[in-house]
């Protein structure tokens, strides 16, 4: 018996012999065949380049060899917009599967920027919609001149319960994007936390930088000596007050490169500095 799954993606570049298209892993996790179907109906089979386990995105490869001439005429790489300038109120499409079906499109606009979405190592913003969504969700949000502002990831917003598209900014993502595009390693440490501002260490007595709510078992940050409730405040003797911030730092290191990693861990006497010698791989 087969069992066939579908989800949408884009094609987000071309390196001359192959496209690259970006969707979610869930789909292609642990399958036997991938097929890529475009607009006009055209399938050819696809390859699995790499995946971001942070987002649960993922790039395919596919031959353009193997593409007809027809099919290469009407395809274009996806025009990335900037979702620094989208507000609250504006009017968005959700175009793919938001409904969890192929080929449906929803009109509506952005309900809330203000959400946010912490990661392994890192953190997110969220566009939510007023766009009815389903958990099988997927595709992109589009703006009204045709460019991609968001790619839709259903995961982050029914874990909170919610039925409405709601999608991850494409400007947060267009560094992983061009990582998977160049199936380049994404470095990790292996913390989930949150940020502690300075009006949140004032009421709570816990110092400002990341606070690690999570170690992830086996990980660097595990066999370094990390532990939950630290306070993670320095990379490479550079000072990291946000979880984006922690992820910009991770990003200049190299895999099994040794990063001193600054915290700060509550003892009998209050909070005390501890450095830690970490070796970080990659996901």
């Amino acid at each position: 018996y087969e069992n066939e799954k579908q989800i949408s993606g884009f094609l987000v570049a071309d390196n001359g012999k192959e496209y690259f298209v970006l969707t979610e892993y869930r789909v292609v996790e642990k399958v036997d065949r991938i097929l890529v179907t475009f607009s006009n109906g055209a399938t050819v089979d696809a390859h699995f380049q790499k995946q971001d386990p942070s987002t649960g995105l993922a790039v395919l490869k596919v031959s353009k060899d193997e593409i007809d001439s027809d099919t290469r005429k009407i395809i274009k790489i996806a025009e990335l917009g900037s979702s620094t300038v989208i507000q609250r109120g504006e009017p968005v499409l959700a175009v793919g599967s938001p409904a969890g079906y192929s080929g449906s499109i929803a009109f509506g606009m952005v309900t809330s920027t203000a959400n946010q979405k912490s990661t392994l190592d890192n953190e997110y913003s969220l566009f939510t919609t007023d766009i009815m969504g389903d958990s099988e969700g997927s595709g992109v949000l589009v703006s009204l001149d045709g460019k991609i502002i968001g790619v839709i990831v259903q995961s982050f917003s029914m874990e909170a319960g919610k039925d409405v598209v709601t999608a991850v900014p494409i400007s947060e993502v267009k560094g992983v994007i061009e990582k998977l595009s160049n199936n380049e390693d994404i470095i990790y440490l292996g913390v989930r936390g949150q940020d502690i501002s300075g009006e949140l260490a004032q009421k709570t007595g816990i110092p400002k930088g990341i606070y690690v709510n999570e170690v992830e078992e086996d990980s660097p940050a595990m066999v370094g000596g990390i532990q939950n409730g630290d306070v993670i405040v320095k990379i490479q003797g550079e000072s990291v007050e946000t979880l984006s911030q922690l992820r910009r730092q991770l990003d200049k290191c190299k895999v099994d490169q040794k990063i001193a990693v600054t915290a700060m861990r509550k003892g009998a006497e209050g909070y005390v500095e501890i450095v830690f010698d970490v070796t970080v791989g990659a996901l």
